[in-house]
């Protein structure tokens, strides 16, 4: 494995490894406002053939944050937990039904897998755009 770093990832953020997310906070009005997490090792298990992670006591952190984003890669949606809780409706082909990138739950945007099944992550990235500026109509209106 070769790491390669590029101006736009010295420009742009510090990156972290090995990090795990645990919870989603939120202030008083339940807009996220952070994301709890721990740092995590892996572990070599010789009886299943396989790794694992391991949480390290004491790395627990939380960032700060206004927006999230998650990119859950080549797949379908995870219908139970998170899309439930949100009241997020999925069409016939168990995908987000949405309306301008604007799922049921006004509040929740969506693009790339999530909204038009699983295809190549340019599609996500081509809809990124889009999507922020439904997501920045939504809050200015």
């Amino acid at each position: 494995m070769i790491l390669k770093t590029s101006s736009s990832h010295e420009e742009s953020c510090e990156r972290q490894w090995a990090i795990l997310s645990k919870e989603f906070t939120g202030d008083k009005n339940g807009r996220v406002s952070g994301l709890s997490c721990i740092e995590v090792e892996w572990k070599s298990d010789p009886i299943k053939s396989q790794s694992r992670m391991i949480e390290t006591p004491g790395s627990e952190m939380m960032i700060e944050c206004d927006f999230v984003f998650l990119a859950m890669g080549y797949l379908h949606p995870q219908f139970e937990g998170l899309l439930e809780i949100l009241g997020i409706k999925v069409d016939q082909r168990g995908n987000e039904a949405d309306s301008n990138f604007q799922t049921f739950n006004l509040k929740v945007f969506t693009a790339g897998d999530m909204r038009r099944s699983q295809s190549l992550v340019v599609w996500a990235i081509a809809e990124g755009c889009p999507a922020a500026d439904a997501a920045q109509g939504y809050l200015i209106n």
